[in-house]
């Protein structure tokens, strides 16, 4: 089996992989793809279309700064959708 990780910027990237993965998984069912989202427009779209997918540590890292930590769980929540994220992969 091959394992594949991608590193996605934005949407039309996530939309680029999302066709690569598809196109691979023809001649390769059994492959496994994790996509590691640089921003959220692209963990947003892999999200939508339901691709194994987890945020990049540079979110978690920026999140974990004293800045952030004014903002409140459903805040949080709000933006990531689940603030687990940054330890678990989807």
């Amino acid at each position: 089996m091959t394992k594949i990780v991608t590193l996605v910027y934005y949407h039309s990237m996530a939309r680029f992989f999302c066709g690569i993965e598809d196109a691979w998984k023809q001649f390769e069912p059994d492959a496994e793809f994790l996509h590691l989202a640089v921003f959220p427009s692209a963990w947003a779209y892999l999200t939508v279309v339901h691709r194994r997918r987890t945020v990049s540590p540079s979110w978690c890292s920026y999140l974990s700064r004293s800045a952030a930590v004014d903002i409140s769980g459903n805040e949080l929540e709000a933006i990531l959708g689940s603030s687990s994220h940054c330890n678990t992969i989807i």
